[in-house]
């Protein structure tokens, strides 16, 4: 394996986390959980916080839309079960949405919950856009079901009063 090749492996596969076997979205979801953590913890604000997780997730983004044809090329199928940068994308968007100034970490935690779960749920249009070509659809589901997943959250802490 190339140098490129490994880089590519290493930001398709979450860091590595999407190569876990056993449920490799939800742990390939946990790095998109570091990135998020360390932007909390370097950004107390919440205008800095906010600002920090839309860089991530427009580099996620871009970095699918670039990997999108190697992974097909190199794992030899549309959206391949190592692939989680798509999850890493999806959970940024979850928390971006979510985010709320008082309680992070459980922000955080709720933002986890709710996206692997809309994710695995793939309400529509998410199991629609799953179907577009060339990548664009591996990562969109994840962002339609981020949407979700965001409100869910955002709102429900407004609801119990955090």
């Amino acid at each position: 394996m190339t140098w490129s090749s490994r880089i590519a492996w290493f930001l398709a596969t979450g860091g590595g986390w999407g190569a876990i076997p056993r449920a490799p979205g939800t742990f390939g979801t946990l790095s998109g959980v570091l990135l998020a953590a360390a932007v909390v913890a370097l950004f107390p604000a919440e205008s800095g916080q906010s600002w920090a997780l839309l860089v991530l997730l427009l580099i996620t983004c871009g970095v699918n839309i670039v990997l999108g044809p190697w992974c097909e090329r190199y794992f030899g199928c549309k959206d391949p079960q190592p692939v989680t940068i798509d999850e890493v994308a999806g959970y940024l968007l979850t928390v971006l949405i979510a985010n709320r100034e008082r309680q992070p970490w459980l922000v955080l935690l709720c933002a986890f919950v709710a996206f692997r779960l809309f994710d695995i749920i793939k309400l529509p249009p998410a199991k629609q856009a799953e179907k577009l070509p060339q990548g664009w659809g591996v990562l969109l589901d994840d962002l339609v079901s981020a949407i979700y997943a965001g409100l869910i959250v955002r709102y429900g802490m407004w609801l119990v009063g955090w």
